[in-house]
């Protein structure tokens, strides 16, 4: 927010960066993981990234349709990079990075 000062700032970017490790760990942990397995090789690895990413997103309607879009565009991105590498932590630092962009330089409200 503009009339934000910057210790407010901070704190919204230090709990920011605490909250995303945790939403990939929920969405590529206990989603996409036991889809891979259930899955197994129907539609090959895609069909668990977007079966979760469509749950993910869909948390996401009470704000807006365009920001349930916006998180689950990257997430397909995270979701990929997450089957290919099989760890979260890439995945929670292009997050972190990538959220912090969007929101403390463009501003959610030009994304959204």
């Amino acid at each position: 927010s503009p009339t934000a000062g910057a210790g407010t700032l901070l704190v919204m970017a230090t709990i920011y960066a605490l909250h995303a490790p945790l939403q990939e760990y929920l969405v590529r942990g206990t989603l996409q993981s036991p889809l891979q397995q259930f899955l197994g090789g129907t539609g090959g690895h895609w069909s668990p990234i977007i079966a979760s990413n469509l749950i993910f997103s869909a948390f996401h309607l009470y704000i807006s349709f365009g920001f349930a879009l916006v998180t689950f565009l990257p997430g397909l991105f995270w979701g990929w990079l997450y089957a290919r590498h099989g760890t979260l932590i890439g995945v929670s630092v292009s997050h972190i990075l990538l959220g912090l962009w969007t929101v403390f330089v463009v501003g959610i409200e030009g994304v959204v």
